[in-house]
């Protein structure tokens, strides 16, 4: 008996399933999905219901039925009324109130409970008859297969029509041998509609459900994945940047520390050598080697150190060279960044274009004869651009290229090392002398 009453109070439970953890995203899409319904069937019954006043009504009145039993069709037609304005009340109601989950669970449940009771007295009012409990039996199946709200509201509204309809036969005054003949008909069908009602509603339920938690499984994963793949870019770049930081590192410590110890070895020997008389152009010679390559370092230190350089950095790091390659052979460099001047370049494009514009300067303080040399370091739309430009005269190379450009004076590894970034190196002789690097801000995708 226990057990027979727990399975009775599992098919009318509002949660079939128990408590899960997207219980309230369920009931908030049965009872939206149910409000939806409802206004179907209460769009349905006005529409049914309007034609039948013309013929049950006038009809019956044209051909003299409401004088042969009036109780009758006065019921009818009061019946009927109320189900047109009922009906129409509530679409009015459900225009005007607002979508969520409690409002749609109560106007399903009410037009389900109004509608099952509506039908229940459509199917009792009256003497028991041929068209009667039929309408009244598919008025029930309509509910419990439509409107399926998680309320009980409905299923128990199914279960007051059964004394509504005992009640309305006698107050009727249907006789008893008619009642007795008729009256197991009202509980099979009040009966097959809870069923159909709730075995709906549970499949429903464990449909929602489903889709609920599937979709919060995948928004769990999708949420993994990301924290994944940021994890992993992370993870990445630190050791991009350890890997950076220990190449600088090293260069530093080693290469460094050997070449500044070279440079000292160099000034003692030079001192050495002129206090014996002999002459030093050899160990001068070998210190500008030296220095060369310490500054070499240097700025190769400089570009590894950050996975980034600002245009910014990059023009103030061949100002310091220009400005002391021009000094000395008694030129003046001017050096200056516009457009984005705070755009990021990677350090290896940095890099690159630094090592350009230093062959750039290098040639116009060597060959140009002239006595400005002015270098431009620009970003905009999405472009890199260093520029370096002498007033002197431009003294052409050898051509080497298949296209007769110009390919002496470092030509050509600046043009490798422009296309090698994918962007191009121009010159221009017009007005002394214009080299023109372009490359792309961010690098190029990989295929």
């Amino acid at each position: 008996m226990a057990s027979l009453l727990d399975r009775l109070r599992s098919a009318f439970a509002v949660h079939p399933f128990g408590e899960t953890r997207v219980q309230g995203a369920v009931e908030s899409d049965l009872a939206a999905q149910a409000r939806r319904r409802a206004r179907v069937v209460a769009w349905a019954g006005l529409l049914v219901n309007l034609p039948l006043f013309y013929v049950d009504e006038w009809l019956s009145l044209q051909n003299g039925y409401w004088a042969q039993n009036p109780t009758y069709y006065w019921g009818l037609l009061v019946w009927r009324i109320a189900a047109v304005v009922s009906l129409g009340a509530y679409l009015v109601w459900d225009r005007r109130t607002p979508r969520g989950p409690a409002p749609d669970r109560r106007l399903a449940s009410a037009l389900g409970a109004w509608f099952v009771l509506l039908g229940g007295a459509f199917g009792i009012w009256f003497e028991p008859n041929v068209f009667a409990f039929p309408l009244y039996a598919f008025t029930l199946l309509l509910v419990a297969v439509l409107i399926h709200p998680p309320t009980r509201a409905v299923p128990g509204a199914m279960l007051a029509t059964l004394p509504v309809i005992v009640v309305g036969a006698v107050l009727y005054g249907t006789s008893a041998d008619v009642l007795a003949d008729q009256i197991e008909f009202p509980p099979l069908v009040v009966a097959l509609a809870l069923v159909v009602n709730r075995s709906i509603y549970r499949q429903a339920y464990r449909n929602a459900e489903s889709a609920r938690l599937l979709e919060r499984a995948n928004g769990e994963l999708s949420a993994t994945l990301d924290e994944l793949r940021d994890a992993q870019a992370r993870l990445v770049e630190a050791e991009r940047q350890a890997e950076r930081t220990r190449i600088s590192r090293d260069l530093h410590d080693s290469v460094g520390a050997q070449l500044s110890s070279l440079l000292a070895g160099v000034e003692l020997a030079r001192l050495a050598r002129r206090a014996e008389g002999d002459s030093p152009v050899t160990l001068d010679e070998v210190e500008a080697d030296a220095r060369e390559a310490l500054r070499q370092l240097r700025e190769t230190v400089w570009a590894l150190h950050s996975p980034e350089i600002t245009v910014e950095g990059l023009a103030a790091q061949l100002r310091r060279f220009a400005e002391a390659r021009a000094r000395r052979a008694g030129m003046h460099a001017a050096v200056h960044a516009e457009g984005d001047r705070y755009g990021a370049l990677p350090s290896a494009h940095a890099l690159q274009l630094y090592r350009i514009g230093q062959e750039a300067v290098q040639n116009a303080v060597k060959h140009s004869g002239g006595s400005t040399v002015s270098v431009r370091v620009a970003a905009r739309d999405g472009r890199a651009v260093v520029e370096v430009t002498d007033d002197g005269t431009f003294r052409p190379p050898v051509p080497v290229a298949g296209d007769g450009a110009p390919s002496g004076f470092g030509m050509t590894t600046m043009r490798d090392r422009a296309v090698g970034l994918g962007g191009s190196l121009d010159v221009a002789t017009e007005a002394g002398t214009t080299v023109r690097a372009s490359v792309p801000l961010a690098p190029a995708p990989a295929d």
